[in-house]
């Protein structure tokens, strides 16, 4: 039996490309996800670097940032969507899975 859907297409499209491609697109996408990073507020970049790669708690950046917490959700929230829909903007087909995913 075969797995239909968006996410399954896609993954037998990305499993059937040839190596060297696939180390590529891999390499752009890293420097997308980069330059999208880049791209954010540097608010946004701390709060983010703090939480998602550091593994801080709201509050933690919160205190160390000296806001609210309230405001790190906020710039959390803005900062996550603006990578989203920068990385999206590049390969619509994307699009499908992450609807699917979140």
């Amino acid at each position: 039996m075969t797995k239909r859907g968006p996410v399954a297409a896609f993954k037998r499209e990305y499993a059937e490309a040839p190596r060297l491609e696939r180390a590529h697109d891999l390499r752009q996408g890293a420097e997308r996800a980069r330059a999208a990073f880049q791209s954010l507020s540097p608010r946004q970049r701390q709060a983010m670097e703090l939480c998602d790669h550091l593994g801080h708690s709201t509050r933690e950046v919160a205190a160390e940032l000296q806001i609210e917490v309230s405001t790190v959700r906020v710039l959390l929230h803005q900062g996550r969507r603006a990578l989203r829909e920068c990385l999206v903007a590049h390969r619509p087909e994307l699009v499908a899975l992450l609807r699917e995913i979140t």
